[in-house]
């Protein structure tokens, strides 16, 4: 009888893959010196790590300078003013694939003021300054955008200067398949080179002179 320990290092192999498509290492997206990406339009897309998030401002426009990133109104046209997000402004950011946001950093954030944040089809979330000159936060549950959902950023009491935002990928259901259905076949493979083995073994065993 074939023994589990005889697929242990298939068992673990399988687990590995697995386990990597899980913990997809995290992607930064920053946002600021770019003004030749954003500046004076009202849309832009930018690709880190084989993901490309589309930003939108509406009827506004997007603005980056050494520093900081945000929008300005539809007035303000001037390269590299890096204006903040505020008032009556939203950012819409959507990608072209299935990310988790797992961390957003702004500035210029004060106690009355707030970032409203809504990610995905998750319900609007506050975020209140944490009293550090950059707030940082991050997000420990799942905060899934899928191809078509988008992640929203607003403003409340005042407005923030967006630094940058972080996301995972997320596997595709097919590629967790596709590694499960290679499990299986390394699990056969292994089986039938252990039952060729066994009647060697006990071919073998039956020559050796009894004592």
């Amino acid at each position: 009888m074939l023994s589990l320990q005889a697929f242990r290092p298939a068992l673990v192999a399988l687990a590995v893959s697995l386990f990597a498509c899980s913990t997809e290492a995290a992607i930064v997206f920053n946002l600021f010196g770019q003004p030749g990406t954003f500046d004076n339009n009202s849309t832009a897309m930018l690709t880190v790590g084989g993901i490309t998030a589309t930003f939108d401002a509406g009827s506004d426009n997007l603005n980056s300078n050494a520093m900081t990133f945000g929008i300005s109104d539809g007035n303000n046209t001037s390269a590299n003013n890096g204006d903040a997000i505020g008032g009556n402004e939203v950012l819409t950011i959507t990608f072209d694939q299935v990310v988790n946001v797992t961390q957003v950093v702004a500035t210029n954030l004060s106690t009355t003021e707030q970032i409203l944040a809504t990610i995905g089809l998750s319900p609007q979330i506050s975020l209140d300054d944490t009293g550090d000159a950059i707030d940082t936060f991050n997000f420990s549950s799942s905060n899934e955008v899928a191809v078509g959902q988008s992640f929203v950023l607003e403003a409340s009491g005042g407005d923030y200067s967006l630094t940058s935002f972080s996301v995972t990928a997320v596997p595709e259901p097919a590629s967790l398949g596709f590694l499960a259905i290679g499990g299986v076949v390394l699990l056969n493979r292994r089986r039938r080179s252990a039952s060729r083995l066994l009647p060697k073994q006990e071919a073998d065993a039956s020559e050796l002179p009894e004592r």
